[in-house]
């Protein structure tokens, strides 16, 4: 993961795949935001890049390139992998 450090907030890079439920009352992407902003720290996620998606019967997961603005940015991999929802959470090629 790629880390770039200002006075307040880090930057971090990932690849997220993220289980959407059918029902979540959004759309993907915006459904794939409100999980990851979940994590503990976090106060910003941008989704760069769709990497796939698995239909399943009730829920589709999505992975995606983020980069996420977090106000701590050590054990940035842990704290998501600790979302409900998040199902995979994998270092950055960017």
């Amino acid at each position: 993961m790629k880390l770039t450090t200002d006075k307040t907030e880090s930057t971090a890079t990932a690849i997220v795949a993220v289980r959407v439920p059918r029902d979540s009352g959004a759309d993907v992407v915006t459904a794939t935001e409100r999980r990851i902003v979940r994590a503990d720290g976090v106060t910003e996620v941008t989704i760069d890049g769709l990497r796939g998606m698995e239909p399943r019967l009730s829920a589709t997961i999505v992975t995606v390139a983020v980069t996420i603005r977090t106000s701590d940015s050590t054990a940035i991999v842990d704290r998501l992998t600790e979302v409900h929802g998040i199902e995979s959470v994998d270092h950055s090629d960017q």
